[in-house]
């Protein structure tokens, strides 16, 4: 089945008035010298200072005058290591305007994927932050001999005995390290309206390195023209009443990774109207959501995006503390949400003053009190948590879908449509289309929706793999379609519903067919004693086990991994002594509650005290599932009694 709009070609980049993305930059520095990138110290009482639409255009300019000149070549490869910080922005609009193509890093990313990157990408200079330019140097150096410079963003510079030491642990052959504030010391020599080589729509933009569930990272190719694409959709969206609309007013909190092209693509959505971009400090370790909601409640941001991880935590929180306080607040608040579900429902209203000042009022401080837009993406976002959203922020609230390789969305959720489950129709620069999957019985003759493999052809669709022929021969069918790799339907209305990833579902010894991603969905967000789980399974056992990372919010107490807890309040009474048991039957029920058949129900698990790691879990907090299958391989043996 394919849907496609007959009535309207596809969008494509001429539709979005521009060449490219410095360009793009540049219909936002027209709308007004205002207000563009802001930071804030690590101070505590410290404020947001900023610097406008022309201050930013002056270094970038400059910075793209000098590269220019130093002979940089057009289409060469240029590294970008750091946090979301103003600098990373100034630098890809800089590279944007000499016709260089940025290839961005995960901090996440491991030794060998990114010794993988640098020797792939044959990159000589990185742009990086003074803490990940010391990452750099703990990298096997004759694994990444290309690498000539190091450009330091935050003038954070090795220097002295640190220099030394880097010196005698690589005999010498070291990169050359320079603060960027050196690096365009000179730029007021060349004319300040020189814009450097300009780019088309053919030309390569980025090289954005997947931050892969399996193997090593594959390097998606996306033209100007491909971010164009999508950036001209989504404005056609907004004008026909489809999406929201930002302007000059607008500030976005930016926290998610800007290696990550869904970051990348809004920001360039609200740069083109003007809009203003907060940085969070990202300061990392137990206290980053603490000090991420710190800055978010100085920013004050009027569109939030974000991914289901943090909706689902701040849905968790709400919830807990309104279990807690009990009593008169729990009737009220209990009222209030049945009352402005009952009306989302029936009239798609969500305001109503006596309850959004009452009861719901705090709630929307704690993101500063200002957000009018949440856009979500990456996974699934669970019905009551988007309904949740609508009803408490009173905002309009999106949820989105696609990949790297259709930079970013391919498909949306419309303004309007109350009804969750699904994440919207296509996008206008693109159309789509299911493969039938005959080995898991799904097909395009399926009731009441067909299924599939979603495929996708359009104008924002990448160009290819990075120096990889074979992979990208597999990616795309004969005419051309790329094979998403998610399995999900279609309804009556063209919307797209997503059942998992195909190379993620497994079979069981009876037959069966297991999409642990749905079931997982299904257990993390209807679960309230489970804040973490991964779900797997064995092609000779009939059942599935899980590892579980328990809730300890739902049981507020510090847990005696052993199964015994140390004391008991309200919400350990009706579950006994046995942690474990309690979960396993809480898991059971809710699967069963939400239609899950038996073999796709956990039927062990093994508890752990820990979240997942970093290393099992990409940027956007989606599960590594063949290093998470490694890394728990005992646990899962012993789970089928395999030892």
């Amino acid at each position: 089945m394919s849907f496609d709009n007959k009535e309207l070609p596809y969008v494509s980049s001429r539709d979005s008035n521009v060449n490219n993305l410095w360009e793009n930059f540049l219909l936002g520095a027209s709308s007004g010298d205002g207000d563009y990138l802001g930071k804030r110290s690590l101070q505590q009482d410290s404020h947001y200072t900023w610097e406008t639409y022309g201050q930013i255009k002056t270094r970038a300019l400059a910075l793209s005058n000098v590269m220019v000149s130093m002979g940089f070549e057009e289409n060469e490869n240029i590294g970008i290591f750091s946090i979301n910080t103003p600098e990373w922005v100034v630098v890809d609009l800089a590279l944007a305007a000499s016709k260089l193509v940025s290839v961005p890093m995960y901090s996440t990313f491991g030794e060998e994927a990114m010794c993988h990157i640098i020797s792939k990408t044959q990159m000589k200079v990185i742009f990086a932050s003074g803490s990940k330019s010391r990452d750099i140097m703990q990298l096997p150096l004759d694994q990444i001999p290309t690498i000539e410079v190091i450009i330091v963003m935050d003038d954070d510079v090795p220097r002295g005995e640190e220099m030394e030491t880097y010196r005698s642990a690589y005999d010498n052959k070291i990169p050359k390290f320079i603060s960027i504030s050196d690096f365009t010391a000179n730029w007021n020599t060349f004319d300040d309206k020189f814009t450097g080589r300009t780019a088309s729509p053919e030309d390569l933009a980025t090289i954005c390195y997947t931050s892969g569930t399996t193997g090593l990272p594959k390097g998606v190719m996306l033209t100007h023209g491909n971010i164009l694409s999508e950036l001209a959709a989504l404005e056609l969206s907004a004008k026909n009443g489809n999406l929201f609309t930002p302007s000059t007013e607008d500030i976005h909190i930016s926290y998610l990774p800007l290696a990550h092209i869904f970051e990348r693509v809004m920001i360039a959505f609200i740069t083109r109207a003007g809009g203003k971009i907060g940085f969070f400090r990202g300061i990392l370790g137990e206290r980053a959501s603490e000090k991420l909601m710190e800055d978010i409640c100085e920013l004050k941001p009027t569109i939030f995006i974000s991914v289901p991880r943090v909706y689902n935590r701040l849905y968790e929180k709400v919830m807990l503390t309104v279990e807690e306080q009990g009593g008169l607040s729990r009737f009220l608040f209990e009222h209030a949400t049945k009352k402005k579900l009952r009306m989302l429902k029936e009239r798609s209203k969500t305001t109503d003053f006596i309850w959004d000042k009452l009861i719901f009022s705090k709630l929307r401080e704690r993101l500063g009190g200002r957000v009018r837009v949440m856009v979500t993406g990456s996974a699934p976002l669970a019905p009551k948590v988007m309904d949740f959203l609508r009803i408490a922020f009173n905002a309009e609230v999106y949820e989105g879908y696609g990949q790297t390789e259709t930079s970013a969305g391919l498909s949306a959720t419309t303004k309007g449509d109350i009804e969750s489950g699904h994440v919207g129709m296509p996008l206008l620069c693109c159309e789509i289309k299911l493969l039938d999957i005959p080995e898991l019985k799904y097909t395009n003759n399926d009731k009441p929706y067909p299924r599939g493999e979603i495929l996708v052809k359009g104008n924002q669709v990448f160009k290819g793999y990075y120096k990889d022929d074979e992979k990208t021969k597999e990616a795309f069918t004969e005419d051309g379609w790329y094979r998403t790799g998610d399995v999900g339907s279609i309804d009556e209305k063209g919307r797209i519903r997503i059942i998992d990833r195909q190379k993620c579902i497994f079979k069981l010894s009876q037959g069966e067919y297991v999409a642990p991603e749905k079931v997982e969905t299904i257990i993390s967000t209807y679960c309230d004693a489970v804040s973490q789980i991964f779900v797997t399974g064995d092609s000779e056992e009939s059942y599935v086990v899980a590892i579980v990372v328990p809730s300890t919010e739902h049981f507020s107490i510090k847990m005696d991994w052993s199964g015994l807890n140390r004391n008991h309040n309200a919400t350990m009474i009706n579950m006994g002594n046995n942690t474990h048991d309690y979960i396993l039957k809480e898991i059971k029920r809710v699967g069963k509650e939400n239609g899950l058949n038996g073999y796709e129900i956990p039927q062990k698990i093994k508890l752990i005290d820990e979240p997942f790691s970093e290393d099992l879990m990409t940027p956007t907090f989606k599960l590594k599932r063949n290093v998470a299958r490694d890394y728990f391989a005992d646990s899962i043996k012993q789970l089928y009694g395999k030892y």
